[in-house]
């Protein structure tokens, strides 16, 4: 399966040291969601240019809690991509899971 979406999306926080610096950018994770939905693995597929926001981005999908994926009424793991959007001192969850 290559879409996930979040049951409880998480709530990202954007680094103070980002803010100050204006950095901005766009994150794309790819996502492993395990049978219970959390996400099971993490990689920063396209990172933003800036460690902290990637750092960021990451550690608010480690709070996320997936659909778990399920065919015929058993859960299995799922796999998808997550985009974040970081610019203008926000860190926000695109409300596409991946466009590319």
């Amino acid at each position: 399966v290559e879409s996930v979406e979040y049951v409880r999306q998480p709530a990202p926080v954007y680094p103070p040291e980002s803010r100050r610096r204006r950095e901005h950018g766009t994150v794309l994770l790819r996502v492993l969601v395990d049978p219970e939905g959390h996400a099971a693995r993490i990689q920063v597929e396209r990172s933003s240019g800036f460690e902290r926001l990637d750092v960021a981005a990451r550690q608010a999908v480690e709070k996320a809690l997936f659909r778990p994926h399920e065919v015929n009424g058993v859960r299995g793991k799922a796999r998808g991509f997550r985009r974040l959007i970081v610019h203008d001192s926000a860190l926000c969850l695109s409300p596409q899971s991946h466009d590319d």
